[in-house]
């Protein structure tokens, strides 16, 4: 089971298996002994994590199949709406031409 909660995925499964633990831990490591981060982590969570606002993430760099297919559905969704949106503008423009013309 995956949660979604302010922006953040939290996966229920790595919660159980410490995997958030371990990861905070290999983080520590490498900062107590100055040496370079574990390279895991992705742009927008670090700068997520230090308080920066800059999401660039795609819905493709959704690796969970079930959240990506959702997210898709959206898009599509929102795709679509646009297209109808674009035709009504053009219907209604050449419903006001054939008004003028008569």
């Amino acid at each position: 089971m995956v949660i979604i909660y302010d922006n953040s995925v939290l996966s229920i499964t790595a919660v159980r298996e410490d995997e958030y633990f371990l990861a905070g831990k290999m983080i520590a490591v490498s900062v107590i002994h100055e040496v370079p981060a574990p390279h895991f982590l992705s742009k927008d969570l670090v700068n997520h994590i230090i308080g920066k606002p800059s999401v660039s993430a795609t819905v493709e760099d959704v690796k969970d199949e079930e959240i990506g297919r959702a997210l898709h559905q959206v898009e599509n969704y929102f795709d679509s709406r646009k297209e109808f949106r674009g035709h009504l503008k053009i219907i209604s423009l050449i419903e006001s031409k054939t008004r003028l013309k008569r």
